[in-house]
C-alpha cells in the first residue's frame, strides 16, 4: 500500500493588504507533492503573523479568534483528507480542495462525462 502524504499550510498574501491593512491569509494543502490553493476568509496584520508556527501571535481576543478559525479549517480539511481516503482509496489535493469549498463532481448517467457543480445550502 502506497503511503501518501498530506500538508496543510497557512501563509499570508503579503503582497496584498485590505483597506484595513490586514494581509489575507491563505491555506495551502499538499498531497503527495501535488498542490492547491484555497483563499481563507481571515486576515490579518502582517506583523502578527508567525510564519513558523503558521498563526497569528497574541492572545487579544480578535487574535484568538484568528487561529481558533485556522484551527477548525484543519480539523475540517483532515476529515475531508482521510473520509475521501475511506471512500475511494485514493485522494488528491484538488479532491480535498473541492471537498472543503462544496463543489461536487456529478457524472451524466446517459454520456457519462463529469460536470462540476458548486453546492448550494
Amino acid at each position: 500500500m502506497k503511503k501518501n502524504t498530506f500538508k496543510i499550510l497557512f501563509h499570508i498574501r503579503g503582497n496584498y493588504k485590505n483597506k484595513e491593512g490586514k494581509c489575507p491569509i491563505t491555506i495551502r494543502i499538499a498531497v503527495n507533492g501535488e498542490y492547491e490553493r484555497i483563499n481563507s476568509t481571515v486576515a490579518v496584520e502582517p506583523e502578527l503573523w508567525d510564519v513558523k508556527a503558521m498563526k497569528a501571535i497574541g492572545r487579544s481576543a480578535k487574535i484568538l479568534e484568528i487561529n481558533k478559525r485556522l484551527e477548525d479549517m484543519r480539523v475540517v480539511l483532515k476529515e475531508h483528507y482521510y473520509d475521501i481516503l475511506n471512500r475511494h482509496g485514493y485522494v488528491t489535493a484538488e479532491m480535498v480542495k473541492n471537498a472543503f469549498t462544496g463543489v461536487t463532481v456529478l457524472y451524466h448517467i446517459r454520456c457519462r462525462t463529469p460536470r462540476i457543480v458548486q453546492c448550494r445550502e
